[in-house]
């Protein structure tokens, strides 16, 4: 059996864009933490989740076009795109090892990217850290002690219910 050269090729395709998607919304991202904006970062984050279970179904339809193609079983480990190249038609694999190429940039442009995020990300709870702790000083509490009694509170001289 062989594998769907046309298939194939469209799923990449999507993949593709779906990664640059993921880029972008990983530069939107970053931009969202400079610029501290909570509701921003939110909302890209719920579309970075959208875009990751795409791309999950989408190599799982690459996977499945592979095994298909290649008589597969499940138990067998699943062949990478590059070992399969030698199977598809002339023009088919030109095009799959260009969007395989295209597709490996965009990776590594959104992993700098998901390191410079987190970076950003730990700077900033680490800035809040710092801040949190001048406010507060270590002998202050805002906890009551037993009997509801603020720990910082003296006895009196004289009660006020005497």
């Amino acid at each position: 059996m062989k594998i769907d050269d046309v298939a194939l090729v469209d799923v990449l395709r999507c993949e593709r864009e779906s990664y640059r998607d993921l880029l972008e919304l990983a530069e939107r991202e970053e931009r969202f933490i400079l610029e501290r904006d909570a509701e921003g970062l939110m909302e890209v984050i719920r579309a970075t989740e959208r875009l990751i279970e795409t791309v999950r179904e989408l190599e799982r339809e690459r996977l499945a076009l592979i095994s298909a193609g290649l008589n597969q079983t499940p138990s067998q480990p699943p062949q990478t795109l590059s070992s399969v190249m030698d199977s598809l038609s002339g023009t088919m694999a030109a095009e799959a090892a260009r969007l395989r190429d295209e597709i490996l940039e965009v990776i590594e442009a959104l992993s700098e990217a998901n390191r410079t995020n987190a970076e950003l990300a730990q700077r900033s709870i680490g800035y809040i850290d710092f801040l949190l702790g001048t406010l507060i000083s270590d002998d202050e509490s805002f906890c009551y002690a037993e009997k509801s009694v603020a720990r910082n509170s003296k006895p009196r001289l004289f009660d006020g219910r005497a």
